[in-house]
């Protein structure tokens, strides 16, 4: 039960928590009230990750549900952002294709290894740019549009390559992974082999 009711496991349910009201606030023209939800919501994605490493509550509930959560979070508030800024279009629907290729990796993953896949430092950068390209549109939204509609496309743009780099970065991974543990079942069932031999 320990490893179930750990401070990172509730900040993450607490940010899954926190989406409703995000985006009752966005829709609800109550822009300060969302960005200061959004920024709440970031800062325990960031303060979860770093008390998961750094005092040991690093577990396997954690590992499914900070990923979850994070993802829920980015791609519920992204689309909501989308609606009123369509530029946001495209990354958009690049985060969905991402975020489906590793959920169809983690599985594979999880079946081919039995490890469970964890966050790793490109991922948190990525989520990083997306909360920080989030929290910089709902800004121009409470401005009242005063910020220039190029200088988001440019963040957005780098927003995506962010999520491009970490995806790269997730698949190289997975890959390594696979590979090292059909080489320990090689030299695994090489090793029996012998010993049946002799």
């Amino acid at each position: 039960m320990k490893k179930i009711f750990t401070i990172p496991n509730i900040l993450s349910t607490a940010r899954l928590c926190l989406i409703p009201f995000i985006v009752t606030q966005y829709f609800s023209d109550n822009y300060l009230s969302a960005v200061i939800l959004l920024v709440a919501s970031g800062l325990t994605d960031v303060v979860d990750g770093f008390i998961a490493r750094h005092f040991n509550m690093i577990s396997d509930v954690g590992k499914i549900l900070d990923p979850i959560a994070d993802k829920l979070t980015q791609i519920t508030v992204a689309v909501c952002l989308s609606i009123k800024h369509p530029s946001l279009i495209t990354l958009v629907l690049l985060i969905m294709f991402k975020e489906g290729l590793m959920l169809i990796g983690a599985v594979s993953m999880i079946n081919k290894t039995d490890e469970t896949p964890y966050a790793r430092w490109w991922g948190k950068l990525s989520t990083v740019l997306l909360y920080a390209l989030m929290v910089y549109v709902v800004i121009d939204d409470y401005l009242g549009g005063l910020i220039p509609e190029w200088t988001i496309t440019v963040f957005s743009v780098i927003a995506i390559i962010g999520s491009v780099f970490s995806l790269a970065n997730y698949y190289e991974s997975y890959r390594r992974t696979v590979s090292e543990r059909k080489e320990k079942e090689r030299l695994s069932a090489s090793a029996e082999n012998d010993a049946e031999k002799r």
